[in-house]
């Protein structure tokens, strides 16, 4: 089974004519909300780049196929921050840890999640 990971990534775009204030980011310039998973070797294995930047990942999430192909196959599980719901097949960090287990998951979680980072790091490296 694979453990991936998913991130999203604010793609700076200039002002659409149309439908302009829908594609300000919560960081506040105009983009285009990416949706990447990757592997722990760095690998894309999916990517969804086509909504606009005020879009919520979780809704993004749920209108992409990759969610139907992980509800009606069991290939694995996703890490996902805390913008996503809890899942079978994605994990996401705990909200309030209350114990040093929950606390060491956590740690766990977030560098699993990091493998993504340092992925978009190289990319936009490359594509400067």
């Amino acid at each position: 089974m694979y453990k991936t990971k998913i991130l999203f990534f604010f793609l700076p775009t200039q002002a659409p004519a149309e439908n302009e204030a829908a594609y300000v980011c919560r960081k506040g310039f105009h983009a285009i909300n990416m949706q990447a998973v990757v592997d722990s070797n760095m690998r894309f294995l999916d990517i969804v780049a086509r909504w606009p930047g005020s879009q919520h990942d979780s809704f993004i999430f749920n209108n992409c196929g990759l969610k139907d192909v992980l509800e009606s196959a069991d290939l694995g599980y996703l890490l996902g921050d805390s913008g996503y719901p809890l899942r079978s097949y994605l994990m996401t960090p705990i909200l309030n840890p209350s114990s040093v287990a929950e606390v060491n998951f956590n740690n766990r979680h977030s560098s699993g999640r990091s493998v993504v980072e340092k992925a978009f790091g190289v990319l936009k490296s490359r594509f400067r």
